[in-house]
């Protein structure tokens, strides 16, 4: 499966409270499918589906990534992100 790297977002991993780096749309779906709160927003659904079309070639990391900092942001999960840079134009 393709990795489609991406600036990595730190997020808060629940139960426990630990922070881990996600760095590719493969480990933003992976954080989708196996760490998120009972609660799925709208905006969990747009990021898990537009992490799908990325890892399917029909979308990008860059929106993948983008959906994906947005729904963690409205699950309260979110820590940080590293913005996009020159030498990662693909994100």
């Amino acid at each position: 499966m393709r990795e489609l790297p991406f600036q990595h977002v730190t997020v808060l991993k629940q139960p426990g409270g630990t922070v881990e780096h996600i760095s590719s749309v493969n480990a933003a779906a992976d954080f989708l499918l196996s760490n998120w709160p009972d609660d799925k927003g709208k905006k969990y659904r747009a990021a898990r589906q537009t992490c799908l079309d990325a890892l399917n070639g029909t979308g990008t990391a860059r929106h993948a990534r983008s959906t994906f900092v947005a729904a963690l942001k409205e699950a309260d999960i979110f820590v940080s992100e590293r913005t996009p840079s020159a030498r990662h134009p693909g994100n």
